[in-house]
């Protein structure tokens, strides 16, 4: 239950600050349009202390919508999927579709002593296809394989472990506001999502082959080390190594 002090005192803070620091808060906003979500975050549908754009809530919003309602094709068409990763941008972009949050990872603050240093933050946006050509931008987690002697790679999202691999897709079960589905990755960063239970072998934590080495310099700065997991292949019928990195 919302109570009147938890109001009075959530109103108290928008007005303590300049209302239109970092395009928060509405210049025209009155204690009167306090709505119950602005507990959460200012805009309905950001994520809780996000840098969020109006727009941006409403997509999720309506992502949430499309997930209760069993009907995501049309959603995804037209917007993509939101997908986690990492970002040096400062603020939220409506034409990028990212959200952006502060990391808590030691590591990812800016260097006081180095002017030129940025920091790295957790990001969300929309997506049809991944890619790190924009590093800074975007940094998506890289999952790296060996068959046959080749470094097969994938990129997935920051906050989650895949769980199986089947012609040359790696699945990721995906989780937003209590609403599960699948999203399926392939080699070239195409995106697919279904909805429903896939039952796979579960995966298993396994130490690292010499075999998968350290990923480029940009990686070395997001993650703190590598993890490796073994998941099923369908097609193989059996299971696969992959390693990734994990940043805290």
């Amino acid at each position: 239950m919302i109570t009147f002090n938890a109001i009075a005192l959530f109103i108290s803070l928008i007005f303590a600050v300049d209302p239109t620091s970092k395009g928060l808060v509405d210049e025209n906003f009155k204690k009167e349009d306090f709505k119950k979500h602005m507990l959460q975050h200012f805009f309905s549908g950001c994520p809780t202390n996000s840098q969020c754009t109006k727009a941006l809530g409403a997509k999720l919003n309506f992502w949430e919508k499309a997930l209760k309602e069993k009907d995501i094709k049309s959603f995804v068409k037209k917007y993509g999927v939101p997908v986690s990763s990492w970002s040096m941008i400062t603020s939220p972009s409506e034409e990028q579709d990212i959200i952006l949050w502060d990391s808590p990872c030691k590591h990812h603050q800016k260097d006081k002593e180095d002017q030129d240093s940025q920091a790295i933050r957790y990001a969300l946006s929309f997506e049809k296809k991944l890619n790190n050509l924009n590093k800074e931008q975007k940094f998506f987690r890289v999952i790296q394989l060996k068959r046959d002697n080749e470094i097969i790679r994938f990129l997935g999202p920051r906050d989650s472990y895949p769980t199986s691999l089947k012609k040359n897709t790696i699945h990721f079960v995906q989780e937003f506001n209590g609403n599960y589905y699948n999203l399926f990755v392939d080699k070239k960063g195409s995106l697919s999502v279904s909805l429903g239970i896939i039952k796979t072998p579960e995966p298993e934590t396994v130490s690292c082959p010499d075999s998968l080495k350290a990923q480029d310099k940009f990686a070395q700065r997001i993650y703190q080390g590598h993890s490796c997991k073994k998941i099923w292949n369908f097609d193989l019928k059996k299971y696969e190594i992959i390693q990734l990195g994990w940043s805290c």
